[in-house]
């Protein structure tokens, strides 16, 4: 006869895989159609997604390369395998002009906090859009919220030099605890021409 605590242990076990099902599926469908082809992540960027599944609390990742060298595919692929491998967190991706649109006047503050509080805050190429001191005094905001939580962060850029994109004390709180990976090769988008 069975205890009746095993019936509630597979019960939880069980709920906890539907749980992360559902997860894994909901962030599959916010995967833009061209960043949805199958591949390797780059041993590092698999090495800092098993850091964050183990620890939970991983390092910031900066993903540095010329353009189309797959930066940004292996930001939604990492969070993807983080979720496969049962991470319980929940992943906010931010393009630059979805970063532009949260820090454009009037600042939906509400927003604002929750891509502080992300359990992942993925900013993509925040550089492509030249940011003004508005939009800097915003993401400073959120960046220095998440270093003092030990929240992680990944950021892609096309430029090593965060300092000269985002400023001293934004690229500090960056750089505190950060893997850095650069990916090289040629431009993917425009390979097969």
């Amino acid at each position: 006869m069975a205890e009746p605590y095993d019936d509630d242990a597979e019960m939880h076990a069980e709920w906890l895989e539907q749980a992360r099902a559902f997860r894994v599926a909901e962030w599959r469908k916010r995967i833009p159609l061209s960043m949805r082809a199958k591949g390797e992540l780059h041993v590092e960027v698999a090495a800092w997604v098993a850091g964050l599944v183990h620890d939970r609390s991983a390092a910031n990742l900066l993903l540095v390369g010329p353009v189309g060298t797959g930066k940004t595919w292996s930001c939604w692929h990492a969070a993807t395998v983080a979720l496969e491998a049962g991470w319980p967190g929940a992943p906010d991706f931010y393009g630059a002009y979805e970063w532009r649109q949260l820090t454009t006047p009037p600042v939906n503050e509400p927003d604002l906090r929750d891509a502080a509080r992300s359990d992942l805050l993925i900013l993509d190429d925040p550089g492509a859009m030249r940011l003004g001191a508005w939009e800097l005094e915003h993401l400073y905001g959120v960046i220095d919220y998440r270093w003092n939580h030990r929240l992680p962060t990944v950021i892609t850029s096309n430029v090593p030099d965060l300092r000269g994109m985002l400023g001293e004390r934004i690229a500090s709180r960056l750089a505190a605890n950060v893997a850095v990976v650069v990916l090289d090769g040629p431009d993917r988008r425009r390979e097969g021409e």
